[in-house]
C-alpha cells in the first residue's frame, strides 16, 4: 500500500509541476504578446500552415503572430494589408484595402 502511495504522490507531483511550467510559460507569452507594439503594410507573408503565421514589413526583421486568435483562419492576412498593434493592448488590428484604394478596418484580434 505503502508503494502505490508512493506512486501516486510522484504522478500528481509531476502533473502538478508540468501544470506550473505551462501556467508560467502562457503569462510570460502574453507578457511579451504585450509589451510588443508593430505596424505597417505587409511586404513579406510566411505560414507555415499550422496558424503559425509571420508577417514582413519594410526594412524590418519577422514578427511572429502567433499569440493572436484568427478565428482559426490565419489565411485572411496577405501581402498588401495592414496591421496595427499598440505597444502595451492585447488587440491587433488589421486593416484591408477597398476599391479606391483606402484602408478600412477588417477585423480585430485578440490575445
Amino acid at each position: 500500500m505503502k508503494i502505490k502511495n508512493k506512486i501516486l504522490l510522484r504522478v500528481i507531483g509531476f502533473f502538478g509541476f508540468f501544470l506550473i511550467i505551462v501556467l508560467f510559460l502562457n503569462d510570460l507569452s502574453k507578457k511579451q504578446a504585450k509589451n510588443m507594439g508593430f505596424s505597417g503594410i505587409i511586404t513579406e507573408l510566411d505560414y507555415d500552415g499550422h496558424e503559425n503565421p509571420r508577417v514582413k514589413f519594410k526594412n524590418e526583421k519577422f514578427i511572429n503572430l502567433l499569440h493572436f486568435s484568427f478565428d482559426n483562419n490565419p489565411k485572411r492576412i496577405i501581402v498588401g494589408d495592414s496591421l496595427y498593434k499598440k505597444k502595451e493592448s492585447l488587440i491587433l488590428y488589421h486593416f484591408k484595402k477597398n476599391k479606391e484604394n483606402k484602408f478600412y478596418l477588417y477585423d480585430e484580434y485578440e490575445y
